[in-house]
């Protein structure tokens, strides 16, 4: 297959749909991916993984941790999702995408095995029940990616829960680490924070390390259950410190920054024994993401038995100030002010308001916004509603998409002007007429709104 053939083979395949796994019409597990891999030779075992799980945080984690590494000269495979434009931007190599021709030759070996398993299977209807989703194909491709390139850390972030997620395959990683749990996805892992924080608590391997940020008490408590019953070491890192106070009886509530300083250009913070820390991503949480990969690159440091590149300070330092992460808290434009934001649950949606109170006190937000109906729209909506001068709302391009309409329904339920879009070029457009704009919510409409808006306005 050549790279156009092998994305329209994945994307004939069946979806992924939450209301057929409940319905057992889809099943999540692991059992036909480990007969896949075992039939491609077992690349995941060749491979010297740094698995990132958790609900908010992951992707910038796993940026601010492969800068860093890419900085102390490391080769850095990463595999995230979902894709927003290209399916290659999902298996990068040192922040680059992998090319057309080694993605589409990976995946015509997959295809290949994938299509004997149905062979197989058709002769012995016990062995696999079920054929590999495409996201389980997608993460079988990127493992001989970076097997074929030859590279020192794959850090894989987890696509949904942990436990039968497709990436949790692996042995035992090089180290775990599990950034804020919160709700999401409770029509899968359950209503309460016990439940979701035991799918997702699920990377946790016999003997590994595992490496997490302060959590609700009910989800530390699953994560040290967990790591007490396969013998792993649970570490958790110290964050930055952000306090508030009163100025005075008349002034505001503002935020005073102990060890922290955050502008619209950059943010300083400090760290056990590392002071004036500076990164480049905006949002009052990335100083707290940051925090996580340095104390991962610590870790990592005092694992390495095998004479690979050290992690000085000087590569941490580099590594967080040139992190790049689209569509997390981006500042796109200054006049008027554009924000674009991948929140797209209720933890994203409370730290969002936290970064706009602090960024833009006392100023009401033109809100561009589209979420997927299994999420919690309706807390997200009343979140940003005190912040809302108007909302425009659209459908986003995903079967489990909240039509635009009955998002703006709800959202002039609660007291707040809103109007729905047939696309998200045109909620755009209207929303210009404001002074800060913040387009938010589900990546598959905000990566969209990205490139439409980096295209037709001048950035920042």
């Amino acid at each position: 297959m050549n790279y156009q053939e092998a994305v329209t083979f994945l994307e004939n395949l069946p979806v992924f749909e939450p209301s057929k796994v409940k319905s057992g019409e889809q099943i999540m597990g692991l059992e036909s991916l480990r007969i896949l891999l075992e039939r491609l030779g077992n690349p995941e075992r060749k491979l010297r993984c740094i698995h990132v799980g958790g609900t908010n945080g992951k992707g910038s984690t796993v940026a601010f941790l492969r800068q860093i590494l890419i900085e102390a000269g490391f080769r850095v495979g990463t595999f995230q999702s979902p894709a927003i434009d290209h399916m290659t931007e999902q298996i990068r190599l040192n922040g680059q995408e992998v090319s057309e021709e080694m993605f589409a030759r990976a995946m015509t070996e997959v295809r290949a095995e994938v299509e004997n398993m149905t062979k197989v299977r058709a002769e012995d209807p016990p062995v696999g029940d079920t054929p590999p989703s495409p996201f389980e194909m997608l993460v079988a491709a990127a493992f001989l990616c970076f097997v074929e390139t030859q590279v020192d850390y794959v850090i894989l972030e987890v696509g949904l829960g942990g436990d039968t997620d497709a990436t949790n395959v692996i042995p035992t990683p090089e180290l775990a680490i599990l950034t804020p749990i919160s709700y999401d996805h409770m029509d899968l892992l359950g209503a309460t924070l016990a439940e979701i924080a035991t799918h997702k608590a699920g990377i946790i391997k016999s003997g590994g390390v595992v490496l997490t940020c302060p959590q609700e008490p009910e989800v530390m408590d699953v994560l040290q259950a967990r790591c007490e019953e396969v013998g792993a070491e649970l570490i958790c890192a110290e964050m930055p410190s952000c306090g508030e106070k009163q100025s005075s009886a008349e002034a505001p509530r503002t935020r005073e920054k102990r060890n922290c300083a955050e502008t619209l250009e950059n943010q300083h913070f400090d760290l056990p024994g590392y002071e004036n820390l500076q990164i480049a991503l905006l949002g009052t949480y990335q100083t707290r993401n940051a925090a996580l990969a340095v104390r991962a690159a610590e870790l990592l440091n005092e694992g390495n038995q095998e004479n690979l590149h050290r992690i000085e300070e000087s590569h941490i330092r580099k590594g967080l100030l040139h992190t790049r992460w689209p569509a997390r808290f981006e500042l796109i434009k200054k006049n008027p002010y554009v924000i674009l934001d991948g929140g797209h649950n209720v933890q994203g949606a409370e730290v969002l308001c936290e970064s706009l109170q602090y960024y833009f006190p006392h100023q009401k937000v033109h809100f561009v916004t589209g979420v997927l109906a299994d999420k919690e729209y309706q807390k997200m909506m009343r979140l940003i509603a005190p912040l809302a001068e108007k909302v425009y709302t659209i459908t986003p391009p995903n079967p489990r998409a909240l039509s635009a309409k009955d998002l703006a329904a709800y959202v002039r339920s609660i007291g707040v002007d809103a109007e729905a879009f047939e696309s998200p070029e045109d909620a755009v457009d209207c929303a210009l007429a404001g002074d800060v704009i913040c387009i938010f919510g589900s990546l598959y409409f905000v990566g969209k709104a990205r490139e439409y808006f980096i295209s037709m306005h001048s950035p920042a």
